[in-house]
């Protein structure tokens, strides 16, 4: 009995026993999860994987470079800070959750929907957002350079001072192909996005993308017809589990 107390004691300390672990993209397990400052993470969740289901989790400043999170259940999940660097996190449902200052590198974010995920300041250069659901997303300040933005919708998303330089195939994403594309995606005045080459004034006009008053925060109520485009982008992303 004393060995067992000694043994309990001796892993709470170190945090490996209730600690959690994630599977990259290559299948490698890293056990225990860490923090970016290379502590023991908190978090004592399930492990990460592909489908795994972590609403709400807390997992800010987390470490998870390369993480293999396809088909996740991540709504409202708090990664604010965290190193979330060429990982797969494509189909997963990550709407209403928290990415602030998230290094997101060439992230693998195909068909994942962020329906009113905070993403300011996040630095997803390289990233894959091919038909990626932005719709009423905060992106200020958010890196997107040399992004592709195939077919993705950043429908009401705030965009103020958002970094589209390099960005890629903006051009085919449209009403079409993805819904609700652009329309009424805005920026504030005095905090104009860094445009792509090709996103001119007459691109952004066609595309629906406003210009605010500083402060103001428009679709407080949405209208009748903003609901069905809402209601048909969803029905073509992934579901939260039941």
């Amino acid at each position: 009995m004393q060995r067992v107390a000694i043994f309990l004691l001796a892993h709470m300390a170190t945090g490996s026993l209730w600690g959690a672990s994630y599977q990259k993209t290559n299948d490698d397990i890293i056990d225990p999860i860490l923090t970016r400052n290379g502590d023991v993470h908190v978090y004592s969740g399930s492990d990460l994987k592909s489908s795994v289901n972590i609403d709400h989790a807390y997992l800010k400043n987390a470490f998870l470079r390369e993480a293999d999170l396809e088909n996740a259940n991540m709504g409202h999940v708090d990664l604010r800070d965290a190193d979330l660097v060429d990982a797969n996190l494509s189909n997963a449902y990550m709407a209403y959750g928290s990415f602030r200052s998230a290094s997101m590198m060439g992230v693998q974010l195909e068909s994942t929907n962020l329906t009113q995920a905070a993403l300011s300041d996040a630095n997803l250069y390289g990233a894959y957002l091919v038909k990626s659901f932005f719709y009423g997303a905060n992106l200020i300040n958010a890196n997107l350079s040399h992004a592709d933005l195939d077919g993705v919708t950043m429908a009401r998303a705030d965009i103020s001072g958002a970094n589209f330089m390099g960005a890629e195939n903006f051009q085919d994403t449209s009403l079409d192909n993805s819904a609700m594309g652009w329309v009424d995606a805005y920026f504030h005045k005095g905090n104009e996005p860094i445009w792509a080459h090709g996103m001119s004034k007459d691109w952004r006009d066609n595309a629906g993308i406003k210009e605010m008053t500083p402060g103001y925060v428009p679709w407080r109520t949405p209208e009748p017809s903003a609901v069905l485009l809402v209601v048909i982008g969803l029905a073509m992303l992934p579901r939260r589990p039941q």
